[in-house]
């Protein structure tokens, strides 16, 4: 054995039977028997032969693999396919059949019309029926337009209709048309009146032909004998008639030849089927008047329809087929056995229990047929592996002993947690991470504070803790509403940190009293999240229950700006007297909201946790337990929070931190801060647009000078580019410009040169179009750019190296004027020199503050002496003979006499400087009534201008003046002409008249001349010459000068306005700048929601299909057993019927079985009568026994039908009256039973 084993062995495990041997427990695939030394159904080869093994069928999946050889075992040929394949390989759809065998595996019957079709086969491909002429449709059940089907001749044949007399062409199925206005006849081809004679005599013929057969109408309106079937929806023309056909009732098996509105016949005793054609169960010998019952009772009235030969139920053996054939189970007298049925891949032998039917199956097998995988296997027949992982998939669906879970057979889909995927469930959803068999969900929700959905589990973090510092050596206790907090009466026992209540009571008067944990357990603490929260308590008290045991144990208020809150955690109080430790896990499962808070009413969510991890602001742990307490500590205090670290056996990963993938300007691990350059534009409170909780991340606002910038304040760092201001919005001291978002937006300011030695403002404002102006310039200096020193400095500060300094003029030897600006020469007094004027010229001396003349009657003329003798001997020239010096001592004496005269009395300085005075007084008074001049001159000038412009007007009014009046002059001329031409006519009545006019015009005309037009004429063109002249003076005075300063302000305006116009469109494109900016905003929030709602529906579509295929699959089962229970339904129906037929025969035989034993008992065979009666009325209890379960199993049936199909209403009422008959038997039976013990 174990020689045959090693030459051939397919499973890895067997065990020895103590009956069968060797038994191999896990054959694979294909194989089969006690050894797997025979191929499994559907596989061939030869596994016994050294180096065999089994193949599967090449039968393209269509083997029916329910009926035992279906493929040939050694050769692989297909020898059973399944109903409507046929083919060497199974690869053809049967005749009566198409479809494609092979890829889309659909054959379908062909379902031709047996009137309408040739035959019942159809193309292979289309499934077209032949049809017979004048027929159409796919199954050839349909005539033709203009065509009826006529159920004598059986064919279909042409309406002919009578087109004078139709409406159209076309008939109704009975072939008759639709007849105009007037026509009548089934093809209107009579008139009304001819119609009314032929119709009479038919009629009568037709109601006497047979009377035996035809009465009265029924209800249907069809007469007796006759019924109307009802047309299904779906056929039109060959299937049915609207009109009334013969019931057809079998004249042998028929009571009568009526029949019910379904066409059921009315059968005899022992017959049935529609028409009343055929023998019920139990009966044999159709013939006239019924049928014969069969004298089969042991065997349940089996018997030959036609011979009467009893016969045993099917899947019996034995004398009195007793028991069940091999492979059979369920015995029963009247329905046999029914057939095992069990698998040859998945079960060990293919006999099952005798009395469930349940087969043996191999250990990865189940069900009753061993036709099912056991939990964890899949695709039967093969069942492998689900291979689910343990922590993703549901719960219900796994044993957790054995750490199998079942999954879904064709597919092998595991059956995930609700934020699990996968075939196998080992990954996170979209929008999801963390896979942990502790998660109900599976997986945690990415949060990431809504800036995006999408995270995966941080790697890379182990858990380190936070503790009291060394130097914390004593906690405050607090009263819950954080209002009073104390240290008295706390002190440190190492390791314990000790609360003395009594001390304790006097500061705090409200308990609960709770410990505050120390600042570094608050703030940003999202990385405790998954962590834990521990600490060791003990207390002790008079009693263990107090006022305070309900209290939450943990007190937690954190949360983002906009959104605080406060979560506590409720955990089992300590005993007294006992160190007690508390590990409190860092997440949402258990934290409750606190107090008023609207969401106490439910449980705490994890985006809400997160939030409160977001900014920690106090945890606050209780110290007060039961009641009358007398000490209260604590120790071991630690939070695990998670950091980048070396995991190792000592230090394990960190999990349930969340990685997020960050959208552009979010950073950390939950997109929790913005990066740089970026900064948190807070969303506002109650806004319909959902968004980041912690408010968007939007990009520093620095007019393009700075990428950093305060994230919480948006006040711009580091501005380049000479920038300054919150936002770099504008120059930087020393630079002036306007700031666009360009590098050399700010130019330095020049005051007067860049270079730091000539730069003397440190700032300076832009002034016209490109322009500046220092604004700072130090003392001393001035102008539009410090390039000029004030009065009273001098220098070059527009010089490289140039500066401005102060004059320092003596103030007692100058003047009190500006030194020069340039030279810095001041301005000096009579007597003083120098640049700064502190020193006395030649001949003076300092004397007190001035320098005074030394020339006086004696001094100075020594000193004048002494000035010509040093004149004199320095022009000697001594390279020569030396001349007698008269002509010297000559201009001497004369320069003294001359010099005498200057410097009498009235000639001394003093008289000299007060004429200089006097002069200079003068010269300011002249100047002062010059520039009064002038501007009186400006003055007239400007009123001559206007007395200009009248004269002018004036003149030009004159002129129209003179105008006018020559015009009359010669207007008057004129008339005079006209006048003397009328003196010279005959005409003597007018001669008086004439004279008189003449006369007039005469003193006219002197009078015209005595007026002298021409010297006003000569004046006013004067006046108007001299008019023009002083006009165009004024206008070159005044008139030049005004030009071009209206130039300058024209092209000033025009400056002024194109600046405008740029500013304007600036800020214009700041305003659309901004609204796209916001726009874009607006558009990213709207886009991430849409996303968010997007993958929200689409998990809900994805979910919905899912539901939906599992709602088909369950509703395809749900049918496929409602068929399976309507055919036995059907079977039920067929055996009821028969019951029915056969208790009344039944009970004609009991009676006569009354009378036999009455007879046999008076004939005094008492004993063995007796035996007899009472073993027939124990087969008859059986019997009766077994009509009950038939019966209940009728009605269960039915009851399940109905839940399951909703159909086949009328069982009821056949069950209800094979129950009745059935009592009825029973009865009988029992009256038989007592009337033989009685007897």
């Amino acid at each position: 054995m174990i020689q045959m084993l090693n030459k051939a062995s397919f499973s890895p495990i067997c065990h020895l039977d103590q009956s069968l041997g060797l038994i191999c427990d896990e054959c694979p695939v294909g194989y089969s028997g006690q050894r797997c030394e025979r191929c499994a159904e559907g596989y061939f080869g030869q596994p016994s032969v050294p180096g065999g093994s089994c193949q599967p069928c090449q039968c393209n999946d269509n083997l029916d693999f329910s009926i035992p050889g279906s493929c040939d075992s050694l050769s692989g040929s297909c020898l059973i396919c399944k109903p409507g394949t046929t083919g060497r390989y199974c690869e053809l759809c049967a005749d009566g059949y198409f479809g494609d065998a092979v890829n889309a595996k659909n054959c379908q019957p062909c379902h031709c019309n047996a009137n309408g079709s040739f035959s019942e086969v159809c193309h292979p491909q289309t499934g077209q029926c032949e049809c017979k002429p004048n027929v159409q449709g796919r199954r050839c059940d349909e005539c033709k337009p203009t065509m009826w089907w006529d159920p004598k001749k059986r064919f279909c044949v042409s309406c002919g209709c009578n087109p004078m007399g139709s409406v159209t062409p076309r008939c109704d199925i009975t072939g008759r048309c639709v007849c105009k206005s007037g026509f009548v006849g089934k093809r209107c081809n009579l008139n009304r009146q001819v119609q009314r004679q032929e119709e009479q005599p038919q009629r009568a013929q037709w109601v006497l032909g047979s009377p035996q057969r035809w009465g009265a109408s029924s209800s249907s309106g069809c007469p007796r004998g006759a019924y109307r079937p009802a047309a299904p929806p779906e056929t039109f023309g060959l299937q049915s008639a609207r009109g009334c056909v013969p019931c057809n009732c079998n004249s042998f098996g028929s009571k009568s030849f009526d029949c019910e509105e379904s066409g059921q016949c009315w059968c005899q005793p022992g017959v049935t089927g529609k028409k009343c054609d055929r023998c019920a169960h139990g009966y044999f010998n159709f013939q006239e008047g019924g049928c014969t019952a069969c004298d089969c009772s042991h065997l349940g009235n089996n018997c030959d329809p036609k011979t009467g030969r009893c016969i045993c139920p099917p899947n019996t053996i034995g004398e009195k087929c007793s028991k069940c054939a091999p492979h059979s189970w369920g015995h029963s007298i009247t329905t046999g056995c029914k057939a095992c049925n069990c698998s040859a891949v998945g079960s060990l032998n293919f006999q099952c229990n005798i009395n469930t039917g349940q087969c043996k199956c191999h250990p990865k097998f189940s069900g009753a047929k061993c036709t099912e995988c056991t939990r964890g296997h899949w695709n039967y027949p093969h069942c492998s592996p689900c291979d689910c992982f343990l922590p993703g998939t549901d719960d219900s669906t796994c044993d957790l002993e054995t750490k199998r879970c079942s999954c879904i057979d064709q597919t092998g889909q595991c059956t995930c947690k609700v934020n699990v995927e996968g075939i196998r469930c080992d990954r996170c959803r979209p929008g999801k991470f963390g896979l942990e068999a502790k998660n109900p969900l599976g997986c945690s929700s990415c949060y990431c504070f809504g800036a995006t959905n999408q995270c995966s589990e941080a790697k890379g973090l182990i858990r380190a803790w936070v503790m009291l510092k060394a130097e914390q050596t004593i906690l405050p206790l607090v009263d819950e509403a954080l209002q009073h907090t104390t240290t008295k009466g706390i002190i440190f026992q190492h390791p314990e940190i000790v609360a003395h209540m009594d001390l304790v009571r006097q500061e705090l008067h409200l308990e609960p009293f709770y410990w505050k944990l120390p600042e570094q357990f608050e703030g940003k603490k999202l990385m405790a999240y998954g962590g834990k929260l521990k600490y060791t308590i003990y207390f002790e008290a008079r009693e263990e229950t107090g006022f305070s045991t309900y209290n939450p144990q943990v007190i937690i208020r954190g949360g983002t700006p906009a959104h605080a809150r406060i979560i506590i955690r409720h955990v089992a109080a300590p005993l007294i007297g006992q160190l007690t430790r508390h590990e409190i896990e860092m997440t949402e499962k258990e934290w409750k909201y606190y107090g008023d808070d609207p969401r106490i009413s439910r449980t705490v969510t994890r985006e809400d946790f997160l939030d409160v991890l977001y900014d920690i602001h106090y945890i606050l742990i209780k110290a007060t337990y039961g009641n009358i307490m007398r000490q209260s500590r604590i120790s071991e205090i630690s939070m695990e929070v998670a950091e980048q670290g070396r995991i190792s056996a000592a230090t394990p990963p960190a999990h349930l931190i969340e990685k997020c993938d960050c959208p552009l300007g979010y950073s950390g691990f939950s997109c929790e801060t913005c990066m740089p350059g970026f900064y948190r534009l807070r969303s506002e409170p109650g806004g319909r647009t959902p968004g980041p909780t912690l408010g968007t991340c939007v990009p520093c606002q620095c007019h393009g000078h700075s990428n950093l910038c305060d994230p919480e304040t948006s006040i711009c760092q580091n501005c380049q580019h000479h920038t300054a201001g919150d936002f770099c919005e504008r120059c930087a001291l020393g630079y002036y410009g306007i700031v666009k978002g360009l590098p050399n937006d700010c130019q330095q300011c020049a005051c007067p040169l860049i270079s730091s030695s000539n730069n003397f403002s440190p700032s300076c404002i832009m002034e016209g179009l490109g322009d500046y102006r220092c604004t700072a310039c130090p003392r001393g200096y001035e102008g539009q750019y410090c390039e000029r020193c004030a009065p009273g400095y001098t220098g070059s500060p527009s010089s490289p190296g140039g500066s401005c300094q102060e004059c320092e003029c003596d103030p007692l030897g100058s003047l009190p004027v500006p030194c020069d600006p340039v030279t810095g020469i001041c301005t000096c007094r009579p007597g003083a020199t120098g640049p700064k004027c502190d020193g006395c010229e030649q001949g003076h001396a300092r004397e007190g503050m001035e320098c005074v003349f030394c020339g006086d009657e004696c001094t100075g003329l020594l000193l004048g002496d002494l000035a010509r003798l040093e004149q004199m001997a320095t022009s000697v020239n001594l390279t020569g003979p030396l001349p007698a010096p008269y002509k010297i001592l000559y201009g001497l004496e004369n320069m003294t006499q001359e010099l005498k005269h200057l410097l009498s009395p009235q000639r001394a300085p003093e008289r000299l400087i007060q004429l200089a005075e006097g002069n200079l007084n003068t010269l300011v008074t002249e100047m002062n009534e010059l520039l009064t001049r002038a501007t009186k001159v400006t003055a007239d000038g400007e009123q001559t201008g206007q007395d200009a412009e009248r004269t002018n007007t004036r003149a030009d009014s004159l002129g129209d003046f003179i105008k006018d009046l020559a015009r009359d002059a010669e207007a008057v001329n004129e008339k005079a002409i006209k006048l003397n031409e009328t003196l010279g006519t005959e005409d003597k009545p007018f001669e008086r008249n004439l004279q008189e006019l003449q006369h007039e015009v005469d003193q006219m005309m002197t009078e015209l001349r005595r007026k002298n037009l021409d010297t006003q004429k000569e004046v006013a063109e004067d006046e108007l010459v001299a008019a023009e002249s002083l006009l165009k003076k004024v206008k070159k005075l005044f008139g030049e000068p005004r030009g071009k300063n209206e130039e300058m302000e024209k092209d000033l305006r025009e400056k002024l306005a194109d600046y405008k116009s740029k500013v304007d469109d600036a800020w214009d494109l700041l305003r659309e700048a901004t609204d796209k900016i916001r726009e874009a905003n607006l558009l990213s929030a709207e886009n991430q929601k849409n996303m968010s709602a997007l993958e929200k529906k689409k998990e809900a579509v994805e979910s919905g299909k899912r539901q939906t295929e599992n709602t088909l699959k369950e509703g395809n089962d749900i049918l496929d057993e409602a068929r399976r229970l309507a055919d036995e339904i059907n079977s039920v129906i067929v055996y009821v019927e028969d019951i029915q037929t056969k208790l009344p025969p039944m009970s004609k035989d009991l009676k006569d079985k009354i009378d036999d034993l009455s007879q046999e008992i008076k004939d005094r065979k008492l004993a063995e009568k007796v035996s007899q009666a009472e073993s027939h009325a124990a087969q008859l209890n059986d019997s009766s026994a077994v009509l009950d379960g038939i019966l209940d199993e009728a009605k269960n049936i039915s009851f399940n039908a109905t839940a399951a199909f909703k159909a086949y209403s009328n069982i009821k009422d056949y069950i209800d009256e094979a129950e009745k008959i059935a009592k009825e038997a029973k009865v009988f039976a029992h009256e038989a039973t007592e009337l033989v013990r009685n007897k």
